[in-house]
C-alpha cells in the first residue's frame, strides 16, 4: 500500500511559545519532526513524508510543507490538503501525525497500517475522544465528507470522525505514546 504521512505543523504554539514540532525529542539529539519522519520512514519504508502547514521556522528541514486547504480552520484545513495531495499522488493511505507527540512509535504507526483495509479511517482514542492526527486515512472516500465540512465552515476533526460513522475504526495504541506537548510543563513533566 503506497501511503503519504504528512506531518502537521501548522498550529501557533500559542501555549508553547515556539514551533513545537522543533522541540528537542526525548533521549535524541533531533527534533520532535525529524523523529517523527524518521519512526514513519522506519514503519513505512516506501511512504512519502511532508509537512503539513506552512511555517518558515520549519523550512530548514528540507521537507516539502503543504499549506492548508484554508487558512485559520484549524487542522481540518490541513487534513483536506494532506488527502488531496495523497489522492494527487495516487496513494491508497494518507496518515496524520501531530508534531507535538514526542513518544510515538514506529510500531504503532506499523498498527495503523496493518489495520484492516476496509476501514476508511483508523484513529485511536484517547479519553473517549477520537486522536485524528495518529490516524490513517483513505483519502478518496474520506475527502469529500473532509471538503463539504470545510466549506460548510464545520471545521471539527472529531465530527467529521463521528459523522464518518462505522467508516471509522479503532484501534488500541499505547496510551503513553499519545500524549502530547501543548505547554512548557509538558515538556518538563516526569514521564
Amino acid at each position: 500500500m503506497s501511503a503519504l504521512v504528512g506531518i502537521f505543523v501548522g498550529g501557533k504554539s500559542t501555549r508553547m511559545g515556539s514551533a513545537k514540532g522543533l522541540l528537542a525529542a526525548p533521549g535524541s539529539t533531533k527534533v520532535l519532526v525529524q523523529r517523527l519522519v524518521d519512526e514513519a520512514r522506519a514503519a513505512l519504508p516506501d511512504a512519502e513524508c511532508v509537512l503539513v502547514g506552512q511555517r518558515a521556522e520549519y523550512d530548514p528541514l528540507d521537507l516539502v510543507a503543504l499549506p492548508d486547504a484554508r487558512a485559520d480552520c484549524g487542522p481540518l484545513g490541513g487534513l483536506v490538503a494532506l488527502l488531496l495531495e495523497a489522492r494527487s499522488r495516487g496513494h491508497d493511505a494518507a496518515y496524520a501525525l501531530a508534531c507535538d507527540m514526542p513518544y510515538l512509535s514506529r510500531a504503532s504507526i506499523a498498527q495503523l497500517a496493518s489495520f484492516a483495509l476496509d476501514a476508511d479511517v483508523v484513529a485511536p482514542r484517547r479519553d473517549e475522544r477520537w486522536e485524528p492526527l495518529a490516524a490513517r486515512y483513505a483519502p478518496v472516500p474520506c475527502l469529500p465528507l473532509a471538503q463539504a465540512r470545510l466549506a460548510a465552515g464545520d471545521f471539527s476533526l472529531q465530527g467529521l470522525l463521528r459523522a464518518l460513522g462505522e467508516r471509522c475504526r479503532e484501534i488500541e495504541l499505547p496510551a503513553a505514546e499519545l500524549d502530547d506537548w501543548d505547554s512548557p510543563s509538558d515538556v518538563s513533566a516526569p514521564r
